[in-house]
């Protein structure tokens, strides 16, 4: 057996039902469209397996629990990125310059601007107490 766009269409009304989606038969197309691995322009009965998981995560994504997920995923890709491109770094530090343009416009727009480079000069020269124009650890 398989499901026609428009037979699927009830089965995601019913799936969707709490989330109170409006969904269409067009909607319905696009879903087999995707999950057609066959491209039959049907879903037969080994690709609702995957429709139906599909519709599962994206319910529980519209919860509480999905969304703490989501920040949890979020947090974690972003903690990766920060270690890659730290990993860049120590490989070749001049790579900063192939980093500040990934920065999320605000930070690129401050760290690029004359008052960050001013204020890293004041900072410098503050920290510099021996006024030796270098910084050594302690």
């Amino acid at each position: 057996g398989v499901l026609e766009p428009t037979e699927l269409l009830p089965v995601i009304l019913n799936m969707v039902e709490a989330q109170q989606l409006c969904l269409t038969e067009e909607h319905a197309t696009q879903f087999v469209d995707i999950f057609d691995a066959e491209g039959n322009g049907v879903i037969t009965k080994g690709e609702f397996a995957n429709f139906v998981r599909f519709m599962m995560i994206m319910a529980f994504m519209q919860t509480e629990d999905g969304r703490q997920a989501e920040e949890k995923m979020k947090l974690a890709q972003s903690q990766e990125a920060v270690e890659d491109l730290l990993r860049m770094l120590e490989q070749d530090r001049k790579a900063i310059h192939k980093i500040v343009p990934l920065l999320p416009p605000d930070v690129y727009a401050e760290m690029t601007s004359d008052n960050f480079v001013m204020s890293c000069h004041t900072r410098f020269a503050e920290l510099d107490k021996e006024r030796k124009g270098m910084l050594r650890p302690r």
